[in-house]
């Protein structure tokens, strides 16, 4: 191949799936705070977030609407039927909030959402807010924006710490969206967590909890964050509310490593010697809009979060030495790290994380000499015969198509199970 036709294969995807994009991450992170979501495109993109990537489409209310911008609409502009049409839908809906997101057409022809918001909250006296998607970045760039946006909104709500008494301290659980957990088990695993070791649950960020219980939840002892998505929300809170936030995931084998994190940070907290956890500014952040670029911030390596100058519990065998550089998992960055060194602490192997997006010439090579793959099922087509596959579907990766096969492993029957299944071949 030529040098043009090398870069747009680089570019392009054969085998390789296309992630939610970053409008379906704004609905799904607000999905269920009875506020009305309006896609501005052409007709078609609703349908597409609400069959294939929402499964509380069919049993839970919510206001995801389409502007069905037409080709005039967009050769003319036509802002004058936006509005009329999203102030007729609230007039009839009453929602809690009104949210106007651009796809890649809108934002192609530079429709001013800002100020068409300006005049919708104005007509309608309903907050009205856009955020910048384009329907070309990944799902977790939109929840990053969407609880960015939350969590501003909750920080005018919060005030000074209230005195510890003897009260459960509380939770926040950010970043918990269909798009990256099993939508039914969980939050019922996440609750059993923290309540079998002492917590409350404040509120769920955003599956599972209403408005006025996120907006209640500003008082918290601690935020623990889920996905990478959640680290900016988490930053505003820390930042306007003192809530101080641990980016970390309680898979079975980190559980009591975490709950001491958590008792130490919310410790340190009532004494007033709260400070930044985890994470720091490393980019400049859009108040109004979440991060400016892809995540502003970072988080720890797990070992450093929760295993500060501990050795592995299990020493390497050779075995697991000659092939500890082919095993990998590849899904959401934060969770997938964690997910990864619960594995080394469970069963004593060790799994490279791989995070998307990909180059698809470059991730095959990776993966022809892969030994174990856990991924969604759609990520088996790049690796040769020989590997070991463990189907992880990722509903933000493949959508429904394999829903039946989804997996909670914070519940420890399901992680017993899929260690289990390593064993054979670890």
């Amino acid at each position: 191949m030529n040098i043009t036709e090398t870069a747009a294969r680089d570019q392009s995807a054969a085998l390789l799936p296309t992630y939610s994009a970053d409008t379906f991450g704004v609905c799904s992170a607000l999905f269920e705070l009875v506020g009305m979501i309006v896609i501005h495109d052409p007709s078609g993109c609703n349908s597409t977030y609400t069959t294939h990537d929402e499964p509380r489409w069919y049993d839970h209310d919510s206001l995801i609407f389409i502007s069905a911008m037409t080709e005039y609409d967009a050769i003319l502009g036509r802002d004058d039927k936006l509005l009329r049409d999203i102030e007729d839908a609230a007039s009839t809906f009453h929602p809690n909030f009104i949210c106007v997101i651009p796809s890649q057409i809108a934002t192609l022809i530079a429709t001013d959402l800002p100020a068409l918001c300006r005049i919708i909250e104005r007509d309608t006296k309903i907050p009205t807010f856009t955020l910048p998607t384009n329907s070309m970045q990944s799902y977790d760039l939109g929840i990053a924006y969407a609880l960015a946006h939350l969590a501003a909104h909750v920080a005018k709500k919060c005030h000074d710490r209230p005195t510890p008494s003897s009260v459960r301290p509380s939770v926040n659980l950010l970043g918990l969206t269909p798009l990256d957990y099993h939508f039914q088990k969980a939050l019922p695993s996440l609750k059993s967590f923290l309540t079998s070791h002492g917590f409350d649950l404040a509120a769920s960020w955003a599956l599972g909890s209403t408005l006025e219980e996120i907006e209640a939840s500003a008082t918290a002892d601690i935020n623990l964050v889920l996905t990478e998505s959640a680290l900016p929300a988490a930053r505003i809170l820390e930042e306007k509310c003192g809530t101080p936030y641990i980016p970390a995931v309680p898979y079975p084998s980190l559980e009591e490593k975490l709950i001491q994190r958590i008792q130490s940070a919310i410790h340190q907290c009532n004494k007033k010697e709260c400070e930044p956890i985890t994470c720091h500014a490393t980019a400049s952040q859009n108040r109004n809009f979440g991060p400016a670029g892809r995540f502003p911030l970072e988080f720890l390596n797990p070992k450093d979060l929760l295993f500060q100058g501990e050795m592995p519990r299990w020493p390497a065998t050779s075995r697991q030495s000659s092939r500890a550089s082919r095993n990998y998992i590849i899904g959401e960055p934060l969770a997938t790290n964690f997910f990864a060194e619960a594995l080394h602490r469970s069963a004593g192997a060790t799994f490279e994380p791989l995070t998307p997006p990909f180059n698809e010439p470059d991730i095959m090579n990776k993966l022809a000499i892969a030994n174990v793959l856990i991924a969604d099922p759609l990520y088996e087509a790049l690796v040769p015969n020989t590997a070991h596959f463990i189907p992880l579907p990722h509903r933000a990766c493949s959508g429904r198509t394999y829903e039946k096969q989804e997996r909670n492993l914070l519940d420890p029957v399901e992680w017993a199970a899929l260690l289990k299944e390593l064993a054979s071949f670890l």
